[in-house]
């Protein structure tokens, strides 16, 4: 609540799901590889990773205080490249996770622990969107019923300094759910995220169909 402009009182409603440019998205031009792994922040428990050729499918363990308010400790599978990126993955299972745990997909701007980034991925019992618009800032979150786990499917656009989250519940029909402007130079890292949200304590999740695709220019 805040002073009107002319007398009286105004109200600011901030952090709300919105799209408001739903239907500007390039096509893919290209893919890349997902080829690097590293713990952001600090976890207390090093991450692991590995990805299973048979199966197609990444099985990550991550710890971590959590991704949220100045927290920002997991363990990230990502691709680091300069362009407009979709990064795309279907959660196929996750144990031991806590109330807070995060698994899902992020696009960031640097390593560093507070680098801008946003995300989009679950929680126990809800979807969940994540953003930091500027470096340094307060990681902030939107979380969303997600009915009977009815959602598996995660993905992320990044073009130019705009990032659209969306999900879906068989890979081909999705719903964006909302989007951002964040501080995004020409190199991001875009991948696969896990934290446990339990200090030296790891939880597990497994991805497949998971795709990171350079974006054309608009």
């Amino acid at each position: 609540v805040a002073d009107g402009t002319d007398g009286g009182a105004r109200f600011v409603i901030g952090n709300c799901l919105l799209v408001p440019e739903h239907d500007r998205t390039p096509e893919p031009v290209g893919e890349a590889a997902l080829t690097e792994r590293t713990d952001v922040g600090e976890p207390g428990e090093p991450g692991r990773s590995r990805f299973d050729p048979e199966a197609e499918t990444w099985t990550i363990e991550g710890a971590g205080e959590d991704l949220w308010g100045v927290e920002n400790d997991f363990h990230f599978v990502h691709a680091t490249l300069s362009a407009n990126v979709r990064v795309t993955a279907r959660l196929e299972d996750a144990a031991d996770r806590g109330e807070f745990s995060k698994t899902g997909v992020m696009v960031r701007d640097d390593l560093s622990e507070d680098s801008a980034h946003g995300y989009v991925g679950v929680t126990r019992n809800a979807l969940e969107v994540l953003w930091c618009a500027e470096a340094s800032e307060r990681t902030r979150s939107q979380q969303l019923v997600d009915v009977e786990g009815s959602f598996e499917w995660f993905r992320l656009d990044r073009v130019g300094d705009r990032l659209t989250a969306s999900v879906s519940a068989d890979g081909e029909h999705w719903h964006s759910i909302d989007q951002r402007r964040v501080a995004l130079d020409g190199t991001v890292h875009a991948g696969l995220v896990v934290c446990s949200a339990v200090h030296r304590e790891t939880c597990t999740a497994t991805f497949a169909d998971v795709s990171v695709d350079r974006l054309a220019s608009e």
